[in-house]
């Protein structure tokens, strides 16, 4: 692959990320037709439910694409039992010459079978390995593989290391800057989980304020030990909060796959509940905002040695300045890179494509 397919892939990449928020739990897809290097059309799914990718940048050539090239974030769809028509003959009606596909779809109605439909067709494919494109889809394939939601982890921790206040005392150790970051994600996710200790502790409320909300998040409260106040303002206002009373992490994040479509999930827990995920192996990424801000309170929580630990197997993968904080970010999967997400929160960009 040339400099300028990278290039164009790149602006697929880019046109993608415009769906986050809005087309879970179908995965952001970005497309640019290009001919001779010039972009004659260009689109994303925009919309859960709406027109994707591949016809959306049909829609708005500017001249006839036969014989151009289509570059495309992910493999083209070519399954039927679905909302919207298959990409695939679109494609091939359009009279596109050549494809590049920077991820393959897991989907195993589609993984490979659209590659196969275009070949058959006689339009030259050609797939590459690209960490954005992967990215994209990263919930999608977790979903898909999975059959549950992706899991960010996140907490905010202060310089001498504690989590919240004396006894576990609501304390807001992050930053303005990084509040709004936080509200930003939770503008993005399917639901925010909490355990019922932080519900009897903070009364959060679990919505995202002062920014553009893409998506209305469901709210989950873990409370087997039935510790969550049932006036709780969690319990009062609008989205729906769902309780769960098992201890089964994996069992509760099946149903949230299940029962409602989650495809995201966001834990703002405490430090028993970060630990049990992180254990569980269900912490796809997790947040750490660190504050310079000191509590010293001997008896404040403190960051779970869980997470402490995972530093020794999952190394750092990024790092944002946002005010006075650091934000740092890691993997359970030490062979992940940085997340879109993360990028996207903090207005960082990684090369596009690797051949």
């Amino acid at each position: 692959m040339t400099e300028l397919d990278a290039k164009l892939l790149g602006r697929a990449v880019e046109l993608a990320t415009q769906g986050r928020g809005y087309v879970e739990p179908n995965p952001m897809v970005g497309c640019v037709i290009a001919r001779d290097g010039r972009i004659i059309g260009e689109g994303f799914h925009a919309k859960f439910g709406q027109p994707h990718a591949e016809p959306s940048a049909i829609a708005s050539l500017v001249e006839s694409p036969r014989g151009a090239t289509a570059y495309v974030t992910l493999e083209p769809c070519c399954h039927t039992d679905k909302q919207t028509p298959p990409c695939v003959p679109r494609l091939i009606e359009a009279g596109i010459a050549r494809v590049v596909i920077g991820a393959l779809d897991p989907n195993p109605q589609v993984n490979g079978k659209g590659i196969e439909q275009l070949r058959a067709a006689g339009i030259l494919v050609e797939r590459v390995v690209d960490d954005d494109c992967l990215g994209l889809i990263e919930a999608f394939t977790i979903n898909t593989l999975k059959q549950r939601p992706m899991v960010t982890v996140k907490y905010a921790v202060s310089a001498d290391g504690k989590l919240a206040g004396t006894r576990g005392e609501r304390l807001q150790i992050s930053s303005p800057e990084s509040a709004v970051r936080v509200h930003t994600f939770r503008g993005w996710v399917d639901a925010i989980l909490v355990g019922g200790s932080t519900v009897k502790n903070d009364n959060p409320r679990l919505t995202a304020r002062g920014v553009e909300v893409r998506r209305v998040a469901r709210r989950i409260v873990l409370d087997p030990s039935r510790d969550a106040p049932g006036n709780a303002v969690v319990f009062d206002e609008p989205p729906m909060t769902s309780v769960y009373r098992s201890r089964d992490l994996h069992g509760v994040m099946a149903s949230l796959w299940q029962d409602y479509r989650v495809a995201h999930v966001l834990v703002e827990a405490g430090p028993r509940l970060i630990r049990a995920f992180v254990e569980a192996g269900l912490a796809d990424r997790v947040w750490a905002i660190r504050s310079p801000r000191r509590v010293d309170a001997v008896d404040a929580p403190v960051e779970p040695e869980a997470v402490r630990s995972l530093r020794e197997v999952a190394p750092e993968v990024a790092r944002s300045r946002v005010g006075p904080d650091e934000w740092v970010e890691l993997r359970q999967d030490a062979t992940s890179g940085v997340s879109t997400d993360f990028n996207l929160l903090h207005g960082l960009k990684r090369s596009t494509t690797q051949a």
